[in-house]
Order: structure tokens, then C-alpha cells, then sequence
């Protein structure tokens, strides 16, 4: 015969398995409330990231440019900041595959103190369009290691659509854009990186649109001068302008944002300065 257990403790069985109940309405809409409130938290935390993130950007192009234009001065030279657009969605290649999502920075310097190509040669004469002018890379000093930027587009002036506070957006020629200069400014100067060998990326050619949205690849120069001032590689011939810009924005990989997640770096012909604006 089966010996069963105490009549109490079966009672305390069956009470246990009847007092076992799910959550009540009220529990699942406070739970469903939390959740909500938890999504927009982490919603508006990627948003301020992705707004840090181009404003960190802007600030590294700067640094950059202040770098060069300060290394120009220190040794009465000539540097010259090369900015270039490659594919984000692939690892850095050899030569480099254009397209858009992460920016390459690369500085050189001039080791005896020219300007290394021919201003003369540079200057439009009649209808004639100069040749751009390879700098030798036997005169040029690698200043530091390459830059690089992820997740960041150099955009067209129209994507640059908010209001900036005290930026000179106007008064910028589209020659001025540095890295999507117009076709009918002819480039002055390219250089390459590494300074020896192969190139894998070169800095200073014509953008050209993409296969997908017609986005323009950028890759463009900014020259220093012994006294600081800059001068972008775009012609008719070169000079000191008033003002000059690079406009960034996000990106999600390769696609560019269309919102007002933007920044601009603007830099002041005269005193090379370079000034960063933010909507």
C-alpha cells in the first residue's frame, strides 16, 4: 500500500497551486509604460550621440587645419592639408575605393620651404585651362599619420540648409568649397599618400558623383603659406580668398543624413584660422 503524505501538507499543496495568478491589467500597462519610456530614453541618447559625433568631427578637421597652418609658420614653409572620401562599407583598400561615409585626412609639408609648383603655370591665360601640378614627393614630409574620420559625408552647400549662427555661408565662392569645387575651377595641385610608392590615396582630384544618389565624392587641398593664410586648390589661379568652408554631415554608413545633423568648418583666408559652426 503507498504510504501518502500528511493530510496537511497535501492542503498546503493545493493552497500554493491556487494562489499561483497572472499580472493583472494594471501591472502589464505599467510595465508596457516603462518599456515606452525606456525607448524614448535610448532614442534621444543615439540622437545626442550622432550630434556629438559630427560636432567631434568638425572639431578633428579643425585641429588638422590648425596643425598644418601652424607647422607653416613655425618653419616658414608650405603645408598642405589633403581631404578624401572613400566607402565606409569597406575596409581602407589599396588604391582606395571612393564613395562615402569615412573622411581621410593627411598633412605634408614642404622640406625646403617652396611652394613646390609653378603659380605662374597655375594661372588661367585666355581659354587655356592649366594642368593640375603634381607635387613631387621627393620635396614633401609626411606631418603626422593619416586622419580618419567614420560615419561623416563632406557635403554639397544646399544639403547645408539650417540657419548657423555667424556663419559666412554667402560669402563663400563655390571655388571655396573645399573638396567639391565646380568644374569650371580648374585644380591647381594633387598630391599622394604615401609619399613613396604606390599611391594609395590621392589627394586634390575632380569629385565625381557616385553610383547610388548621385552624392559627389570629395577629395580636395588646403595650402598654408609662411604667413598662415590659406588657399584652397581650386582656380582660375591661386590666391588668398576671404573665407573658405568644408560642410560635413552623418552618415548611416554610406547614406547620408537628411536631416539638420550638420556642421561646417569654416576658414578664414587671411588669417587661417579655421572655426567651426554648428546649427
Amino acid at each position: 500500500m503507498p504510504i501518502l503524505p500528511p493530510i496537511s501538507s497535501r492542503a498546503h499543496q493545493d493552497s500554493s497551486r491556487h494562489n499561483v495568478r497572472g499580472f493583472s491589467l494594471l501591472e502589464l500597462m505599467a510595465v508596457i509604460a516603462i518599456f515606452v519610456v525606456l525607448m524614448g530614453l535610448s532614442i534621444s541618447a543615439l540622437t545626442r550621440n550622432r550630434t556629438a559625433n559630427i560636432t567631434n568631427a568638425g572639431y578633428q578637421i579643425a585641429n588638422v587645419l590648425e596643425l598644418a597652418r601652424g607647422y607653416a609658420v613655425a618653419n616658414h614653409t608650405y603645408t598642405w592639408v589633403g581631404i578624401f572620401e572613400e566607402d565606409s562599407s569597406k575596409t581602407s583598400t589599396s588604391p582606395a575605393t571612393s564613395g562615402v561615409g569615412r573622411l581621410i585626412i593627411s598633412v605634408v609639408a614642404s622640406r625646403d620651404g617652396t611652394s613646390i609648383f609653378s603659380e605662374a603655370a597655375a594661372e588661367t591665360t585666355g581659354t587655356a585651362t592649366p594642368a593640375v601640378q603634381t607635387l613631387t614627393a621627393s620635396r614633401l614630409v609626411q606631418i603626422g599619420k593619416l586622419v580618419k574620420i567614420e560615419n561623416v559625408h563632406v557635403c554639397t552647400p544646399t544639403a547645408v540648409t539650417p540657419t548657423f549662427a555667424k556663419r559666412p555661408g554667402a560669402a563663400i565662392a563655390a571655388k571655396d568649397r573645399v573638396g567639391l569645387s565646380p568644374a569650371s575651377s580648374p585644380l591647381l595641385f594633387q598630391f599622394q599618400y604615401p609619399l613613396g610608392g604606390t599611391a594609395q590615396y590621392t589627394f586634390g582630384i575632380r569629385p565625381a558623383p557616385t553610383a547610388t544618389g548621385g552624392q559627389p565624392v570629395p577629395s580636395g587641398i588646403v595650402m598654408f603659406n609662411p604667413q598662415g593664410e590659406a588657399t584652397s586648390d581650386a582656380g582660375p589661379q591661386p590666391g588668398v580668398a576671404p573665407c573658405k568652408e568644408i560642410a560635413i554631415q552623418a552618415t548611416h554608413g554610406t547614406k547620408p543624413d537628411q536631416g539638420t545633423n550638420v556642421a561646417a568648418i569654416g576658414i578664414n583666408g587671411l588669417t587661417g584660422l579655421a572655426t567651426l559652426y554648428r546649427p
